[in-house]
């Protein structure tokens, strides 16, 4: 709401900013000094002794902060209310008037050419997104899941089978030999294994793209062994 309304405009005797500043002005004290000491930023008191309301944070502020400012110069809240509320009144009249009296103005040629830049601006920005995006799904790696086995499996076999999925247009090694995929892009590779730690190197990229690469370990301890006559003593028998 504008604050550029005068009194006589306003049609009312004295406003409420008016009867702040009057009392603040024969006790002698500045605008400074009365922020300090009832905790309301200069800024603010400035504002409500001017009539820029619209200038405080908010209609909940303004009322609280001019019954502290009127209870503090020693005047009336609630007289200091009944002047707040004829001022917001007449005040709210004057802008409607002023608001359906205003003449309708032709978008002038600057804000023409600013919308046709901002709609340039916002195309170019979906094409760069939309580019970069495309470049993103190019040089990404490919997605891989290894179905079997999970890292740090233990085995006495002498070999295991490595299978899982990848995507479309990705192509997979296992210890750099490369596996052949079926239709549905899934891969399956027995591996001959070593007694200890076994380290299965998968790699997979696609044409243009960053490297896929992980390891899976896997441990094969030795078979059990099986007792056997010869090895557990001669038979003890009752003969």
């Amino acid at each position: 709401m504008p604050s550029s309304f005068t009194r006589s405009e306003l049609g009312i005797y004295s406003t409420v900013s008016e009867q702040l500043r009057k009392a603040r002005e024969e006790r002698g004290m500045s605008i400074p000094a009365c922020a300090q000491s009832i905790a309301i930023q200069e800024k603010y008191l400035r504002a409500i002794e001017d009539s820029r309301y619209e200038e405080l944070p908010g209609e909940l502020y303004a009322r609280s902060w001019i019954k502290k400012y009127a209870r503090f110069l020693g005047l009336s809240e609630q007289e200091c209310m009944i002047s707040y509320e004829k001022e917001l009144q007449v005040r709210s009249k004057l802008f409607s008037e002023a608001k359906r009296t205003k003449p309708t103005n032709r978008p002038k040629l600057w804000e023409i050419l600013t919308l046709r830049r901002l709609a340039i601006a916002a195309v170019v920005l979906i094409l760069l997104g939309y580019s970069g995006y495309l470049s993103y799904r190019t040089i990404r790696p490919p997605q891989v899941a290894i179905n079997l086995p999970t890292a740090g499996f233990r085995t006495h076999e002498s070999t295991i089978l490595l299978a899982g999925r990848t995507e479309q247009g990705a192509e997979v090694r296992i210890n750099q030999q490369q596996i052949t995929l079926d239709a549905d892009h899934r891969f399956s590779q027995e591996i001959a294994l070593t007694n200890g730690l076994n380290t299965i190197t998968l790699e997979a990229h696609k044409k243009h793209s960053l490297p896929f690469t992980t390891s899976v370990v896997i441990v094969k301890t030795p078979p059990p062994t099986i007792l056997t006559a010869s090895t557990t003593g001669p038979l003890i028998t009752n003969e």
